[in-house]
C-alpha cells in the first residue's frame, strides 16, 4: 500500500505505551444523603419553523450588505457586538453601526479600521480596500438599537411536526480537477433552499458521488476540497440529476485550512521556536481552534490588543468588567506578540502554510453527513456563516455562535435533545428539541424569575429508561421526554454539579462535583459523594463502568480520579505517558520559577495551560468491557485503562495538533473521539490499533460532544460555534463507482466488492462476508441516512442523529450485508446504528439477498 492511501485510510502503526502509577485516598464508604425531592421547572416551550428561519438566512445572503457583514462577524464582532457577550451586552469596544459612522464620517472610520485605535489592532495587513468599504457599507445598515430576541409566549404549532413524504430524487454526478482528472474525497454538499439541513457526501477514488434519495425541490449544490476553489451549482431535482463539479487550484489556501494544518506550520526548528509554539497552542487555542487567530495578520501592538483582549475572555465571549487575567496569558503575554507578529504580521513568515491533512478515502469517504442549523439561543435565528464555506475561513462563534449546541442525548422516539452552550446574554435556554425527520426545532425556556436570572447547562446523557440527565447552573436536571417535563434534583449543601455526566451500567447517574465526584440513585433519590485523594484541581470529564464504579478527568492536573463504590476508596492515576516530553523542556530558567511559584509544577495545578500538559478531558466506559478511554486533550492521545489493574495504554492520534474532546465506546469496543480541534471525528479500532478520520463538511465547529441512540453509540457531533447538529450515517452499500448506474427500483449496481467490516470477533466476520451486491440508497430523509449501520440502528435513520454547533452531524460507513439471514446490521463498528433496508444481488450470483427493516419501515 502507498504512503498516499495509508494516510488517507489513517492506519497508524504507533506502539501502545503502558504505565501503572495510582494513589489512592481510603476512607469510610460515602454515606447517602437524605432522599431529595424533585423540583418541577417552568418551561416555556417555544417552537421555531425551519422553513421560516431557512428563508430569512437566504435573505441575509443575498443582500448586497452581506460580504461586509460577514467580514464583521468574522473580525469585528468578537468585541463590538452585543448579541452573545457575557453581562448585559456589554462590549470592549464600541457598538459599530450608522450612527457611529454618520457622526465620525466614513473617512475617520476608514482609517480606525486600517491603523487601529490604542486598544484595537489595525487591519491593514489583513483588509484590502475593497474589503474595508464592505465592513463600512454593513456598518450603515446597522441601526443604533438592537434588541437581543427574548422568547415571549407558547408558540406551537402541529403543522412544524409533519413528517415530509418519502424521498425519491437522485443526485449523483463527478468531481474533476481543471485537467479533467477525477478528484477523490471531496465533500459535495446539497442543501433544499427551503429546509434547514445540509446533506454532505464524498467522492470515491474515482471522483464518483452519489447522494441518497431526496426530497424533490430546488437545491444549493457545491462541492469542496482544501486547496481548490468552492465549485457550485442550483439543481431542480425531479428524478434523475447528474452534476460534475470541476474544482480550480486557489490562490490562497490559508482560510481553508484545518486547525492541526495551522499548528504544523508554526516552526520548531530552534528551542526558543519550540517553546513559543507550545505557548501558543496552550494559551490560543484551548477556546478556540488555532485557525481563529492565525488567519489574521497583526503587528506586534495588534497582537498586543487582540490577548489583551483575550484576557477578558471566557468560554461563552468577551466580559469586558473582567479583572481577573489568566495569569500564564498575562505572563507570556508580551514575547507571545512579539511572536506572533513575527509569525503572521506584515513581515515575511517562516511559516509553511499548506495542506497537509489527506483527503478522506475509503471508509472515511464512506459517510453520508446530514448539518441540521439550529437557532441559536442569543438571536433566535440561524447562524449566517456557520462554517460551511471553506473559504470564509474559521467562524469564531460571534454573534450568538456561541449559544448553539454543546451536549447532545437521543430519546428513544429518535429526536435529538440539546444543552446548548452557556449564553453569554443571560438567556433562560434550558435545553433545545430537533426533530431530525422534519428539522423542525423546540426551545426549552425556564422562566425568568429575577433580572439577573440566567441558565447554565452543560453535558446531557440518556439512562436505560429513556430519562435524559444533565447539569443545570450546578443542579442536577433531569428531563423527561415522553412527559415533556423537567425537573431538578439539588445536590447536598456545599456540593454542586460540575463538568459532565454519565450513566453507569447500574443505572447510577455519575457527575462532576467540587473536589470530586457526585453518584445519584434516581430510584432512592439519594446523592452519594467521592471525594479527591488529593486537594485542588476541578472535575470535568465523568463516566460509570459496567461494574457501577465512577471515573473522571483533573484535566488541570493530568490525573484520572477513580471511585470503588463498595470499599469508598478513590484513586488517582497520573496521565504520563512514557517518553512524553516533560512540561520543563519548554521553559526557560524564569518559566520555570514562574509555574513553581504558582504551584504548576509542584502538583500540576492552578495554572490553565501548562506546557507539556496532558489534559483528560472527557472519557467513555466500555458498558460491555473492562477499559475506559479518556481523551487527553493537549496530550493528543486516547488513554486505555484496565478498570481491573488500573494500568494505563496509550493511543497517540495520527496527527500532531488532534486534540481529543471525547470518547464513546459502541458494542464492538471500537472508540469514537471528537477532534475539536480538526472538525473531525476519529475511530480507534483496538483490535487493531488502527484509526480513521472522518472529516465534517464545516469548519470551525468545535465539536464538544459525541453521542447516539442509546448507549456505547455515537450518530450525532454538535458543532460547538457554528450552530448546527451533523449526523453522519454510514453507508450500507457503497455508491456506484465506473460502471455503476441507477435502476428504476431506487438501487444502485456497484461492481466493486465490499471489504468485510472488522468488528473484533472471527465469528462475526464470518456471519458478515464479503460480497458483491446490488445496494438500496432509499428512504433519506433528514434523520434517515442510508449511510449508517448500528447495532440495530442506523445513524441516519429515525433515531440516529447528530450535533454540530448549532447544527448536527451523523456518521457513517459501509458494512457487508448477511447472505442467508435478516438481521440487524452492525454499525460503523456499533456507533451509528438503526435498522436499515438493505437488498443485495450478487453480482456474481444473482440472487437477491434477504432485506434487513429499517425502523418504520418493515418489510
Amino acid at each position: 500500500m502507498s504512503i498516499k492511501h495509508v494516510m488517507a485510510i489513517l492506519v497508524v502503526g504507533v506502539a501502545a505505551l503502558s504505565t501503572v502509577v495510582t494513589a489512592q485516598l481510603p476512607v469510610p464508604v460515602p454515606i447517602k444523603s437524605q432522599p431529595v425531592d424533585p423540583e418541577p421547572v417552568e418551561i416555556i416551550r417555544t417552537d421555531f419553523d425551519p422553513r421560516e428561519l431557512a428563508e430569512g438566512l437566504e435573505r441575509m445572503r443575498s443582500r448586497p450588505e452581506a460580504p461586509g457583514q460577514q467580514l464583521f462577524v468574522s473580525r469585528c464582532a468578537i468585541c463590538h457586538d452585543p448579541i452573545g457577550q457575557p453581562g448585559s451586552g456589554q462590549t470592549l469596544g464600541p457598538w459599530l453601526d450608522a450612527e457611529l459612522v454618520s457622526s465620525q464620517g466614513e473617512e475617520a472610520v476608514r482609517a480606525s479600521i486600517l491603523n487601529g485605535t490604542a486598544n484595537m489592532p489595525g487591519f491593514q495587513h489583513q483588509f484590502d480596500a475593497a474589503q474595508v468599504d464592505q465592513v463600512i457599507a454593513y456598518m450603515k445598515t446597522v441601526p443604533a438599537e438592537v434588541r437581543p430576541w427574548a422568547p415571549t409566549e407558547d408558540r406551537i404549532n402541529a403543522a412544524l411536526w409533519e413528517t415530509p413524504g418519502a424521498p425519491g430524487m437522485h443526485l449523483a454526478g463527478a468531481t474533476t480537477a481543471a485537467s479533467g482528472e477525477p478528484l477523490h474525497g471531496v465533500a459535495v454538499s446539497a442543501r433544499r433552499v427551503e429546509s434547514n439541513y445540509t446533506t454532505t457526501v464524498y467522492s470515491d477514488e474515482q471522483g464518483e458521488y452519489v447522494f441518497p434519495p431526496l426530497h424533490a425541490g430546488t437545491y444549493k449544490v457545491w462541492a469542496q476540497a482544501t486547496g481548490f476553489e468552492t465549485s457550485r451549482a442550483d439543481a431542480t431535482l425531479s428524478s434523475r440529476t447528474h452534476r460534475t463539479f470541476t474544482l480550480r487550484p486557489i490562490a490562497d489556501v490559508t482560510p481553508q485550512l484545518r486547525g492541526p494544518e495551522w499548528l504544523a506550520a508554526l516552526p520548531e526548528e530552534t528551542f526558543e521556536d519550540r517553546r513559543m509554539k507550545e505557548i501558543f497552542r496552550g494559551q490560543c487555542s484551548e477556546c478556540h481552534q488555532a485557525g481563529v487567530p492565525l488567519q489574521n495578520r497583526f503587528d506586534e501592538r495588534g497582537w498586543r490588543a487582540i490577548i489583551s483582549s483575550m484576557e477578558k475572555a471566557g468560554y461563552n465571549g468577551l466580559n469586558a468588567s473582567s479583572n481577573r487575567p489568566p495569569v500564564a496569558m498575562r505572563y507570556h503575554k508580551n514575547e507571545l506578540a512579539r511572536y506572533l507578529a513575527r509569525m503572521r504580521g506584515p513581515g515575511e513568515s517562516p511559516m509553511e502554510l499548506k495542506p497537509v491533512l489527506p483527503r478522506p478515502t475509503g471508509d472515511a469517504a464512506r459517510v453520508v453527513i446530514t448539518e441540521y442549523d439550529v437557532p441559536v439561543a442569543d438571536t433566535g435565528e440561524f447562524m449566517l456563516w456557520n462554517g460551511e464555506d471553506w473559504s470564509e475561513g474559521t467562524p469564531s462563534g460571534a454573534h450568538g455562535g456561541r449559544s448553539g449546541p454543546h451536549d447532545v442525548a437521543i430519546d428513544q422516539d429518535g429526536n435529538v435533545w440539546i444543552a446548548p452552550w452557556a449564553s453569554a446574554s443571560r438567556s433562560l435556554r434550558t435545553l433545545v428539541k430537533l426533530n431530525p425527520e422534519t428539522g423542525a426545532v423546540r426551545s426549552y425556556n425556564k422562566v425568568r424569575t429575577s433580572p439577573r436570572d440566567s441558565v447554565y447547562t452543560h453535558g446531557i446523557y440518556v439512562d436505560q429508561k429513556g430519562i435524559m440527565w444533565f447539569n443545570v447552573s450546578g443542579i442536577l436536571g433531569r428531563a423527561d421526554p415522553e412527559a415533556d417535563e423537567i425537573t431538578t434534583f439539588t445536590p447536598p449543601a456545599g456540593m454542586r454539579v460540575a463538568g459532565t455526566q454519565d450513566v453507569d451500567a447500574m443505572g447510577k447517574v455519575w457527575m462532576g462535583s467540587t473536589e470530586g465526584v457526585l453518584r445519584f440513585d434516581p430510584e432512592e433519590r439519594t446523592f452519594q459523594y467521592f471525594q479527591n485523594p488529593s486537594a485542588t484541581g476541578g472535575t470535568y470529564g465523568v463516566t460509570g463502568d459496567r461494574l457501577g464504579n465512577g471515573w473522571w478527568g483533573r484535566w488541570t492536573r493530568d490525573v484520572v480520579g477513580h471511585a470503588d463504590v463498595k470499599t469508598g476508596k478513590t484513586y488517582e492515576i497520573p496521565m504520563r505517558p512514557p517518553g512524553a516530553v516533560k512540561p520543563e523542556s519548554f521553559m526557560t530558567d524564569a518559566d520555570k520559577e514562574f509555574y513553581y511559584n504558582h504551584g504548576a509544577l509542584r502538583f500540576m495545578c492552578c495554572v490553565p495551560w501548562m506546557p507539556g500538559g496532558q489534559a483528560p478531558r472527557r472519557m467513555g466506559a466500555d458498558k460491555n468491557g473492562d477499559v475506559i478511554w479518556v481523551s487527553n486533550w493537549w496530550g493528543g492521545n486516547l488513554a486505555e485503562i484496565d478498570i481491573h489493574t488500573r494500568e494505563v495504554t496509550y493511543h497517540p492520534l495520527p496527527h500532531k495538533g488532534m486534540h481529543p474532546y471525547s470518547a464513546v465506546v459502541d458494542n464492538d469496543h471500537n472508540v469514537y473521539t471528537n477532534v475539536s480541534s480538526d472538525d473531525s471525528v476519529a475511530k480507534f479500532d483496538p483490535s487493531t490499533r488502527e484509526w480513521t478520520i472522518y472529516p465534517l463538511p464545516s469548519r470551525g465547529t468545535e465539536v464538544r460532544a459525541l453521542a447516539g441512540e442509546g448507549p456505547n453509540r455515537a450518530d450525532w457531533v454538535p458543532n460547538a460555534t457554528t450552530p448546527r447538529v451533523p449526523a453522519p450515517g454510514i453507508r450500507t452499500a457503497p455508491p456506484p463507482r465506473r460502471g455503476g448506474y441507477f435502476r428504476s427500483d431506487n438501487r444502485v449496481v456497484d461492481h466493486i466488492p465490499v471489504p468485510s467490516p472488522r468488528h473484533g470477533s472471527a465469528a462475526h466476520r464470518r456471519r458478515w462476508p464479503q460480497r458483491r451486491r446490488l445496494g438500496t440508497l432509499r428512504d433519506h430523509e433528514p434523520g434517515r441516512s442510508a449511510a449508517i449501520p448500528d447495532r440495530g440502528r442506523a445513524a441516519g435513520s429515525q433515531s440516529g442523529r447528530r450535533p454540530d454547533a448549532g447544527r448536527v452531524s451523523m456518521i457513517g460507513r459501509f458494512v457487508s450485508c448477511p447472505s442467508t439471514e435478516r438481521r440487524r446490521i452492525p454499525p460503523f463498528g456499533g456507533l451509528l446504528g438503526q435498522r436499515q433496508r438493505y437488498h443485495g444481488v450478487g453480482r456474481d450470483e444473482g440472487q437477491m439477498l434477504p432485506a434487513v427493516d429499517l425502523v418504520g419501515h418493515r418489510t
